[in-house]
């Protein structure tokens, strides 16, 4: 019976030392995610702003001719289309 009885107590003192220790790691988990939250910024970016794109050098003359060049092109190509089929259609 003494001899069961001291099995006993040092399970129970086993019992003990590993409960406080798992009471120090829940301690220190709690504490770490103290100082995480302390540490992490509330507001997190995201991408960072780029600035406008530079202004052409190009004026606005240039782009009136190429838009004159390209709107008499496109409608000399219309009008020889036009015509093409309209031959092709009454012969």
């Amino acid at each position: 019976k003494a001899s069961g009885r001291l099995k006993e107590i040092r399970l129970m003192r086993q019992v003990e030392v590993l409960n406080t220790m798992y009471l120090e790691i829940v301690k220190n988990l709690e504490v770490s995610k103290i100082t995480l939250l302390e540490k992490t910024p509330i507001i997190e970016i995201m991408d960072y702003p780029v600035l406008p794109i530079k202004k052409s050098n190009i004026s606005n003359i240039v782009f009136a001719f190429i838009g004159l060049f390209l709107g008499i092109f496109l409608s000399t190509f219309y009008v020889i289309i036009k015509k093409l089929t309209r031959d092709a259609l009454e012969s």
